[in-house]
């Protein structure tokens, strides 16, 4: 826990961790495209050390901040010691049946960011079905379920990824593609 935030599991250059907040900062500053709605960020002073995160929700699940014990929509959010979160109802962090737990909501860290690079860097190619044709795309190496990056949109991200953003660029999509990565395993919304 770094001042009320997630530590990093992975020392990285300042030059890394900048890349990296910047790949968040793309995916979370989405002008309405996609599906990572905020619930809090931290990104101003923290790029140097890694420490830069976010909470983001699914604004595609109706039931995106409802407790998944009561039903009830959680409304704020607390940093405990322990690097854990704490969601209260009306001030009560517990319900009948536990404590308060959203659904659909992920935090988001540079090492969250990376483990999406990760699984673009490492697709395969493999053979899908569409309709009554066999297609042939990238699939998640670990899983085999099919990514969802056109591999134009990959050879960009690759590059950006070997050089730290000197060279290479995507747009809002291919953010959201590597945020999808490392939450889903594989695009589904983008």
């Amino acid at each position: 826990m770094t001042n009320g935030a997630p530590t990093p599991t992975r020392q990285r250059s300042k030059e890394r961790n900048h890349f990296l907040a910047g790949v968040l900062d793309g995916a979370l500053s989405h002008d309405g495209h996609g599906f990572p709605g905020q619930v809090e960020y931290r990104w101003e002073g923290r790029e140097d050390d890694g420490t830069v995160y976010a909470v983001i929700y699914d604004r595609y699940e109706d039931t995106h901040l409802d407790c998944v014990h009561c039903g009830r929509t959680v409304d704020d959010l607390t940093w405990n010691n322990d690097g854990t979160m704490t969601w209260t109802i009306d001030g009560v962090s517990a319900c009948g049946d536990g404590v308060h737990e959203p659904q659909h909501v992920y935090v988001v860290t540079l090492d969250t960011i990376a483990r999406g690079l990760g699984i673009i860097r490492n697709a395969v190619l493999a053979d899908f079905r569409e309709g009554d044709e066999a297609v042939r795309v990238l699939a998640n190496a670990t899983t085999g379920e099919r990514l969802g990056v056109h591999p134009d949109i990959r050879r960009a991200i690759m590059l950006m990824d070997r050089t730290n953003g000197d060279e290479g660029d995507t747009d809002v999509f291919g953010y959201l593609a590597i945020l999808e990565c490392a939450i889903f395993g594989q695009v589904v919304y983008s």
